[in-house]
């Protein structure tokens, strides 16, 4: 019976600590993600400066480059160009559908949002610019979710072990 009961416990203190773990990697998740969609917003920037190719053509290639949620964003806005929407309309819904698969916040997504309104619409410096702009926009916000994850991350992962056996301790 003792060792029923130790296995019990071992098995309901180590639930509780993957159970803190995984809220732990939302945080670092959404590191990632900001690096991802960064690169992705950095290859856009020398597409249209140097590639000077179609919007959909760039949408292409940079959802086959495989940068994660970055190619994630340009797969959403190709299918939005695909489908005869305006690149602000294809931007703005991609970023909508990103928001919901993504561990990024809401000031991450408005960063992002402020670059649809120019895609496509004015020159290639001007894109350029309004680019860069958001990239440093992500970049800050990347160190603010770099210095939140360290802290946070361990935190969630000791608060499920001690959940886990504060639980264990009340009932047995």
């Amino acid at each position: 019976m003792t060792l029923f009961r130790v296995l019990i416990a071992s098995l309901a203190t180590a639930a509780f600590y993957c159970c803190g773990r995984e809220m732990g990697l939302g945080y670092t998740d959404r590191c990632r993600e900001l690096r991802e969609i960064g690169s992705a917003l950095r290859a856009l920037e020398t597409e249209i400066v140097y590639g000077r190719s179609l919007l959909p053509e760039i949408c292409g290639r940079l959802a086959a480059r495989g940068m994660g949620m970055g190619s994630e964003l340009f797969r959403l806005v190709g299918e939005g160009l695909a489908a005869r929407n305006s690149a602000a309309e294809s931007w703005a819904g991609a970023i909508v559908a990103i928001g919901r698969r993504s561990a990024l916040n809401a000031d991450d997504l408005a960063a992002l949002a402020a670059v649809g309104g120019t895609l496509g619409q004015t020159d290639p410096a001007d894109q350029s610019a309004h680019l860069t702009l958001a990239r440093k926009a992500l970049d800050e916000r990347l160190e603010l979710a770099t210095a939140d994850a360290a802290r946070t991350s361990q935190l969630w992962s000791y608060l499920g072990l001690l959940g886990g056996l504060g639980l264990v301790l009340l009932v047995f």
